[in-house]
């Protein structure tokens, strides 16, 4: 019985050695992304602007994930993307239901795009990884408003 459960101590072990390096090579790619963020935010809180969300995640090349917001009316905003040292393009787009309202998808991976809403209304933020080197990649998005 006892050295059932040193055994067992010692798989268990062994399986924490191996998951430690991808946790923190995780947490590391995440971190790039949340000091570029914040660098994004001290720029365009010079400009006047505030956080309105930030969200964090990764994705393979091609991959696209979206979401929407309630965004008041009377405002600017600015949506600013970035990426881990491997992504190479990252595209945002936003959408009023069906029609366009700002697109970024130059070649490179600090897509911004900026709009007014005059009325409070519902938007879609649609994020691509248009190419990753070493899939996923970690990306970020700063929405801003003044």
């Amino acid at each position: 019985m006892h050295r059932r459960i040193v055994s067992s101590l010692a798989a268990l072990a062994a399986l924490a050695v191996l998951l430690i390096p991808q946790q923190a090579g995780a947490q590391s790619y995440a971190e790039t992304v949340w000091n570029q963020l914040n660098r994004a935010y001290q720029q365009v809180n010079g400009d006047g602007y505030n956080t309105r969300n930030y969200i964090i995640g990764r994705m393979n090349s091609g991959a696209s994930d979206s979401w929407t917001f309630s965004l008041p009316g009377n405002s600017t905003y600015r949506i600013i993307g970035v990426c881990d040292n491997d992504c190479d393009d990252l595209d945002i787009a936003v959408m009023d239901g069906d029609r366009k309202v700002a697109e970024d998808v130059l070649d490179d991976d600090v897509p911004i795009v900026n709009f007014s809403s005059k009325g409070e209304t519902r938007y879609t933020i649609k994020v691509t990884m248009a190419s990753c080197k070493s899939e996923p990649c970690f990306f970020g998005i700063g929405v801003f408003y003044k």
